[in-house]
């Protein structure tokens, strides 16, 4: 049985697959803690390009890109967003 959760994913992933100009591209705050390591697993495997967040310790994900982020500082969030 499917979780919510990975219905509700493979939902917005089929909207956003099939919106002809999508990027897929997809920025994970969190990406080291247990729900944001999973999403970026799975985003991986549906051909997205990832971005993860993390604060201190980092998650070993290969084909994902992390990124060194205290969350709470608004200028580097906007210049990450930005990219």
């Amino acid at each position: 049985m499917e979780s919510l959760l990975y219905r509700f994913l493979n939902q917005e992933l089929y909207e956003v697959t099939s919106a002809e100009d999508s990027q897929k591209i997809f920025l994970i705050t969190g990406g080291s803690g247990r729900l944001g390591n999973n999403l970026t697993r799975f985003s991986l495997r549906h051909d997205f390009e990832v971005h993860y967040t993390f604060n201190t310790f980092p998650c070993d994900v290969s084909g994902a890109f992390r990124h060194k982020l205290d969350i709470i500082n608004r200028e580097k969030t906007h210049k990450l967003v930005e990219k």
